[in-house]
């Protein structure tokens, strides 16, 4: 395979800048020097060497009433989850803590984003994303308690399992402008929800407490299901008139359901074995950097986090006789983490 670098053809188009008075003032865009044969079909004059001339560059989006990016990312992710439930009572304990760690696996992510720049609906902005994930390792232990303190741990391979979301908002886009027009400055105040569900998985196990060694057979799972209505707030910023970086903040009331099948349990009902309910707080963060590298298409480098937390909720378990147990779910953590680069078309 060969690679070319082309250097008398490089080139650098100055994206259009967005003023909270007019999105299409002609005035925004920098003259700059450009290779003739860059624009007008080279027809335009050329300058005293020849070559060089000097005109306004043009827009990467060639709509001036909106604004439409579509993009794609892909990368890594890794996923955290711990719970634990107990009885509550004179004397309230634990009776089963499980983790899984390092649960780490491929996602991609297609993304799309609208703005409008004019007319009655001026700064409406609509946010959609949706992602998907492998997971490819991680780990899981099971620990069991009484009174007297540990009386079970498993240490389980987490190597597969998947999970799928997604996000959608509504929100109304305050824009400015720098010192300089061409650097952009966007906040955007957002509503709006996002889903996120994964499987995780126990297999390969291996008894430690009492060690008994390899436990033949385990096929269990544990499904998450996050529903998250939001508030947030993206801070957009383009500058140097090829960068730009986009914060993301949201927080959100969630509900959070969890439903587990431990195939080698002969007491317990299946597929469904126990069901967890909670409600907790989450957050969603991310920041995403943009190069703008050819009219229109941009490469992006992003990182984002999804964190769960609650402290109450019920642990419901299904015996196979048909009666129905109920304990206090004490507590559940969740959290997840992906790094993610792809690229974003502007229409």
């Amino acid at each position: 395979m060969r690679f070319y670098l082309v250097t008398s053809c490089l080139f650098i188009i100055s994206p259009a800048a967005f003023a909270a008075s007019d999105y299409n003032d002609p005035s925004h865009y920098k003259q700059r020097a450009i290779p003739r044969n860059q624009f007008n079909n080279g027809n335009a004059n050329a300058g005293s060497n020849g070559h060089i001339i000097k005109e306004n560059p043009k827009r990467y989006n060639s709509n001036n009433d909106y604004d439409l990016n579509v993009g794609i990312e892909g990368g890594y992710r890794t996923s955290q989850l711990k719970w634990s439930i107990g009885i509550d009572g004179i004397i309230p304990y634990t009776i089963s803590n499980l983790e899984w760690e390092n649960n780490n696996g491929y996602e991609i992510q297609p993304s799309v984003e609208y703005t409008q720049k004019t007319g009655s609906l001026k700064g409406l902005n609509l946010q959609a994303s949706v992602n998907k994930s492998i997971t490819t390792s991680g780990e899981n232990q099971d620990s069991d308690y009484d009174l007297t303190g540990e009386i079970s741990r498993s240490n389980n391979s987490s190597d597969a399992g998947h999970s799928e979301g997604f996000s959608a908002s509504i929100g109304y886009a305050f824009n400015f402008t720098g010192k300089r027009k061409q650097d952009v400055r966007r906040f955007t105040a957002l509503v709006g929800y996002a889903m996120q569900n994964q499987k995780f998985v126990l297999r390969d196990g291996y008894q430690t407490i009492p060690a008994t060694g390899p436990i033949a057979g385990l096929r269990s799972s544990y499904d998450v299901e996050l529903s998250m209505p939001f508030v947030g707030a993206d801070y957009y910023t383009q500058f140097g008139d090829v960068h730009s970086l986009k914060i993301s903040g949201k927080v959100s009331k969630a509900s959070y359901n969890g439903t587990g099948h431990w195939n080698l349990r002969s007491d317990l009902a299946h597929p469904d074995s126990f069901a967890h309910d909670a409600d907790g707080w989450a957050f969603l963060l991310g920041a995403k950097y943009g190069w703008n590298f050819y009219p229109n298409l941009k490469l992006t480098l992003a990182a984002n986090l999804n964190y769960f937390k609650a402290t109450d909720g019920d642990d419901t378990v299904y015996t196979s006789s048909g009666t129905v147990l109920n304990a206090a779910l004490r507590k559940v953590r969740y959290a997840s983490t992906d790094y993610l680069a792809g690229l974003n078309y502007s229409f």
